[in-house]
């Protein structure tokens, strides 16, 4: 019975071992870079009255320059004017108003959290009244 030679099984092995440690190095890279740059999160919203307050969280290591936050009604219409926090600091918490345009209805609005080098961030937002 003939086979593959040794000089041939152990050259591919050694081919398939440098394929996994790059595939895996590829991965640990990119993991770790996305948990150490800017990381925001919607921390806290307040829709009571007119405006909608909302609070951003960077959990990175990395200064937010420019975070915009904007919201949509529940009618697929911009709520009103973006607003946007300067310099937010890694681990610190900020928070911006959008005046609701005039007879935007009450509900669940959608609030869109964007910064350079981070991933957008939606979440709800519910008015309990309408906006005046």
């Amino acid at each position: 019975m003939k086979g593959i030679s040794t000089v041939i099984a152990t050259i591919l092995m050694l081919m398939i071992t440098i394929a996994l440690a790059g595939t895996a190095y590829l991965y640990f890279q990119g993991v770790f870079t996305s948990q150490t740059a800017v990381v925001l999160d919607l921390s806290g919203a307040d829709c009571t009255g007119d405006p909608i307050t909302i609070s951003v969280s960077n959990h990175g290591t990395t200064n937010a320059t420019t975070v915009t936050v904007s919201a949509t009604a529940p009618d697929g219409t911009s709520a009103g004017a973006a607003c946007t926090i300067s310099n937010l600091a890694p681990t610190t918490t900020s928070s911006c108003s959008i005046n609701r345009d005039a007879g935007k209805p009450s509900g669940v609005y959608s609030a869109s959290i964007t910064a350079n080098n981070a991933r957008p961030v939606r979440g709800p937002v519910t008015c309990t009244t309408a906006g005046v």
